[in-house]
C-alpha cells in the first residue's frame, strides 16, 4: 500500500476506534470533534482508493460497530427520556381503566403534591 494511503487509511482507523470509544462512555461532546476530523480525512480521501484491500475492510467493519454503537446510544438516550416522562407524570396521580376500557386519572388530593427526597 503506498504511504499516503496507509497514512489516510491509518488515520480514519484511528478516528473511528476513538469514535468507539467515545460512544461506549457517552462522551457525545468527544464525538462532535470527532466528526469534523472524520469529515476532514474524508475531504482528503482520495488516497484512501490505493489503500490495501484488507486494511479497508478493518475500517468497514470499526464503521459498522460505530453505527451499531451509535444507534444504541440513540435507544439509550430515548428509553432515558422516556423514563423521566414517567417519573414527571407520576406525581399526576394514578392512571385506571373503567369497564368500558377507558383510561381515568385518579388523583389524590388529601396530601397534596407529591415530593421527591
Amino acid at each position: 500500500m503506498p504511504a499516503e494511503a496507509d497514512a489516510a487509511a491509518a488515520a480514519m482507523l484511528d478516528l473511528l476506534q476513538e469514535e468507539g470509544r467515545a460512544l461506549r462512555e457517552g462522551d457525545f461532546d468527544r464525538l462532535e470533534s470527532l466528526v469534523a476530523m472524520k469529515e476532514a480525512v474524508i475531504a482528503a480521501a482520495t488516497p484512501l482508493a490505493g489503500a490495501d484491500d484488507a486494511f479497508l475492510r478493518r475500517i468497514a467493519r470499526q464503521a459498522k460497530r460505530n453505527e451499531s454503537l451509535i444507534a444504541a446510544a440513540r435507544g439509550g438516550v430515548a428509553a432515558a427520556m422516556e423514563r423521566l416522562g414517567a417519573v414527571a407524570r407520576a406525581g399526576e396521580g394514578l392512571r385506571t381503566y373503567d369497564s368500558a376500557g377507558q383510561s381515568a386519572l385518579l388523583q389524590d388530593t388529601s396530601r397534596g403534591p407529591l415530593r421527591r427526597a
